[in-house]
This record gives structure tokens, sequence and C-alpha cells, in this order.
């Protein structure tokens, strides 16, 4: 399947038709010229979610979405842009049996004119295993009666992880090479997607793994608990989140500073230990060479009695006297040798300081980014960087793939 991506922003202008064309897209497959689907990457997540489910899941039915966006007509090319996707709730679907009664319409309705107003519906999904070069007689039927042959049909494979569109065309719905996936701010879709509680839970927040805000979660669970229903019901919901994702930046900073710090501390001890470990192996070399170099004194004959000490001068004295005269030719070499030791331990400790440092600055690497309603990835990657070739390296470090949602208040790590 061919890749690309583009980064320029286009207009489509044909006479009085002027509309624009998204400008971070990427391309699966072949797209033609005279037809053009852009899906948007927030409505492509959220399918990919529900194939998962069902996958998943044990004996879940497939799931159908109808999709809402625009389509553009022009005298070369039609373009179809899906920016929203409703899910058909309370439907019984099958891959023999597809009937929409009134009161799904109803339910659809709702939701388009709640999450997405003034689009219009642009086609449907369904998920099946198998994606046929011409979609089966069952889905002709279903697509003609109740979405028109200018709509569009994405079936997806939840077992090989493979879609397709379907285009309506010589009274079939053939199978479309291509098409684009673009990613813009689309926080009707994130609001859509939060709401109708079909995800975990978990998923959401459990990015942070770490001590400080394992901790923080605790504490808020056991004021939850002390707080009375009453109390509880009339507090704002946005302003708990928002405090809430503050204190966990800050817990993150906080922890990633301390970690630094301690690093510094045992970089610190382990200098230490190794300069008292080299001079106290220098003072016993030092040591061991003195004795070494005294030679044994010759006794010389005694002409006189034994003569007596002055009272300012000791016997350890008068020895020191004797070995430094002895020692002169002796010590100049040794000191020397002593001082290209010294050299060489010091520029040993340079080494282990440096490599120190440096380990704490790799331990140091990357910045904490709070997530703000309405950031993708590739939206995170053009404000930071000014383009989309940092979406990979941010997926890498904050070990995610590029498919994968973010939400408002979780915290990643940017380069």
């Amino acid at each position: 399947m061919i890749e690309v991506i583009y980064k320029e922003e286009k207009t489509q202008d044909e006479g009085e038709i002027r509309f624009r064309i998204p400008r971070n897209i990427r391309q699966i497959g072949i797209v033609y010229d005279s037809y053009r689907i852009y899906m948007e990457d927030y409505v492509y997540t959220f399918l990919g979610r529900l194939a998962k489910m069902q996958e998943e899941g044990e004996g879940n039915p497939p799931y159908l979405a109808v999709f809402a966006g625009e389509t553009k007509w022009t005298e070369k090319a039609v373009y179809v842009f899906i920016t929203g996707a409703v899910l058909a709730k309370e439907m019984e679907v099958s891959e023999e049996h597809i009937d929409f009664q009134e009161s799904h319409w109803q339910n659809i309705h709702e939701q388009m004119e709640k999450y997405f107003p003034g689009l219009e519906i642009t086609g449907w999904y369904f998920s099946r295993s198998g994606l046929p070069e011409e979609a089966p007689e069952v889905f002709v039927k279903a697509h003609l009666k109740y979405f028109g042959g200018e709509k569009v049909l994405m079936l997806l494979n939840p077992s090989e992880h493979e879609e397709a569109f379907y285009r309506f065309e010589n009274n079939r719905l053939m199978k479309q090479n291509g098409y684009y996936i673009f990613y813009e701010r689309n926080e009707s879709m994130q609001a859509y997607m939060l709401d109708s509680n079909l995800f975990p839970q978990a998923e959401k927040t459990e990015t942070i793994k770490d001590e400080a805000v394992r901790s923080f979660r605790k504490i808020i669970r056991e004021k939850k608990k002390e707080i009375p229903e009453e109390t509880e019901g009339n507090a704002s919901v946005f302003s708990y989140a928002a405090t809430a994702c503050l204190v966990i930046a800050v817990l993150a900073v906080g922890t990633n500073l301390y970690q630094n710090y301690k690093d510094i501390q045992n970089m610190g001890s382990q200098v230490q230990e190794t300069a008292s470990s080299l001079v106290e192996q220098e003072n016993q070399e030092v040591a061991a060479r003195a004795v070494t170099a005294v030679p044994t004194p010759t006794p010389a004959p005694r002409i006189s009695p034994e003569p007596t000490l002055l009272p300012t001068q000791t016997a350890a004295e008068i020895l020191s006297d004797t070995e430094m005269t002895q020692e002169t030719d002796s010590g100049n070499a040794y000191k020397e040798e002593s001082d290209i030791r010294k050299a060489q331990r010091r520029e040993a400790l340079e080494a282990k300081e440096t490599e120190q440092a440096e380990r704490t600055e790799e331990t140091s690497a990357g910045t904490p980014y709070v997530v703000r309603p309405g950031d993708t990835l590739y939206e995170i990657s053009m404000e930071k960087y000014g383009n989309t070739d940092m979406v990979g390296q941010i997926c890498q470090m904050n070990n995610i793939s590029e498919e994968e949602m973010i939400y408002p208040g979780q915290i990643i790590v940017l380069p």
C-alpha cells in the first residue's frame, strides 16, 4: 500500500467554486484525480477502535456508522470530505441483513445536529470479513435505498486490519484504489468520542506511570469519598479537570527534577570516593618507596662518649636530618615519577567526571507537554517544530503509535 505525506496547503478554484484542500494529508494507495476521498484522522481512529472492539469481543455484532462531511463537485473531479462519524445505536445488522428503521434515523440525525451541525451525510461504514472488488448485493441494495449513488461506503476487515472505500458506478459498488487521511483540529469528533462511552476510561489516562501520579490519584479518590454527594454534584467538572491536569504536570516536572538531583548527588559521591582512593593509593606508594630508599647506616667508630641530646632536639629529628641527607639523590628521581602518575590519575578522574555529566544530561532529556483540547500528534509537531517530521520521534519517546489518540490533560514527552 502506497503512503505519501503532503505538507503544503492547497486551494481548489474552478470557476465560481472555491474550497480549501487539507494541508497535512497522508495518501493511502493510488488516488485518481477525478474522484478523491478525504477522511479526518480522528474519524479514522474512531473506526479503527470499533474494529478492535469487534475483534477482541466474542460474538460482538458488526458495527455500522454514518459519515458526516461535505461533497464538492467541480468540472474535473469530485471531492468527498469526511470529518465526522456517528454510530447507529441499537441497530441489529449483519452481512446478510441491513435495515434502517425510523428510530435509527432519528437518533442519527440528533447526534449529527449535536456534534456536527451544518454537515451532510456523505456515506456509511460497515465492518466485515473480506474486501472484494465489488461489494455484495446486500450492500448495494442498502446503499441505494438509504444513501444514494453519490455517497461512499467504507468496509473494514477487523481480523486483517484492512479497509477500502467503495463508490457506486456502472450499477455496482466498486472498490477504490486509494484515499487520503488528513490531520486538523477536530474538536467535534473528539467530543463525540469522549461522550460515546464506547472505550474504557483507563485508555485515556494511563500514560504516566510513576509514583507521584499514582499518589496524586490516591489522594483524589480519598478526598472524593469525603465530599458529600450534594456538594459533589454542584462542583464544576471543568474546574476539577483543569486543576487535576495542572497538578499532574507539576508532579511530573518535579519528579524529573528530583531524579536529576539524585543523579548529580550520586555522581558527586562517586567522584569523591574515586579521589579518596587515588590519594590513599598514592600515599601508600610514597611510604613504600621511602622505606626502600633509606639505606642501613654504618656505625662510626666510637672516639668519645656518646653525645647527649640537646634539650630542644629529639631523636626523631636527628634521624630525620640523616635521612634527608641520604635521600637527596633518589628523592629527585622519585618526585619526577610521582608527578607523572599524578597527571595520569588526574586525567582519568576528569574523564570519569565528564562521563557522569553526560549520563546526567541523557537522563534529563525530553520536555513534558500537557495535551490541550483539539491537539493531535501532527498538530503538536507543527506547532513546536514547524512541520510533521517529528511525529515518529514523539511516538517513539512516548511508546505510542501514530494511530493512537491523545486526550486533553494527557502528559507526553517532546524531544
